[in-house]
């Protein structure tokens, strides 16, 4: 009947504007949600500055970064070693090809890690507080862990599955 299709009409609008409700609702959580706080985002701009040459823990912490970032970077990390900890030319090409996407100067292409950098990697990545005293941080590209921090000890999964760690 013509009321029957009316109210299935009501049903159906309301049904959909809750359904939209709810998906604005969950992504506007969810980006609150990913942001780290300050303090975090300070941690990492102290991170050791490092450039073509070096081999350290932060540098594989940039390669793990790099080979999930997008296909570009994570090709030139692939294809030159993979999260080894040495910082090589496919590790320059990828840092240089990520500040191109979050640097809008030429100037800041440079293809070495500093502060600014750090702190873009930082920004970029999925963010999440596990304790309620604020020492347990894990750091995320989709559903890859990239980096954690408890208490003092940040860690990275090197190319050869072993933990790698620094303290901070």
């Amino acid at each position: 009947s013509r009321k029957e299709r009316y109210t299935m009409k009501i049903a159906r609008k309301t049904i959909s504007m809750i359904v939209m409700f709810a998906i604005v609702a969950s992504i506007s959580v969810c980006a609150f949600a990913a942001t780290p706080p300050d303090y975090v985002v300070s941690d990492f701009r102290n991170f050791n500055y490092i450039e073509q040459g070096h081999t350290s823990t932060y540098v594989r912490i940039l390669q793990r970064f790099l080979l999930y970032y997008n296909w570009t970077t994570g090709n030139y990390i692939r294809s030159n070693g993979g999260v080894d900890g040495s910082f090589g030319t496919g590790t320059y090409y990828a840092t240089y090809e990520f500040q191109k996407t979050v640097f809008s100067s030429a100037t800041q292409w440079d293809g070495k890690v500093g502060a600014n950098t750090w702190e873009k990697i930082c920004k970029a990545m999925d963010f999440s507080d596990l304790s309620t005293e604020g020492v347990v941080y894990k750091f995320w590209i989709g559903s890859n862990l990239i980096l954690q921090r408890v208490s003092n000890i940040w860690s990275v999964v090197g190319g050869d599955g072993q933990t790698y760690s620094i303290y901070t």
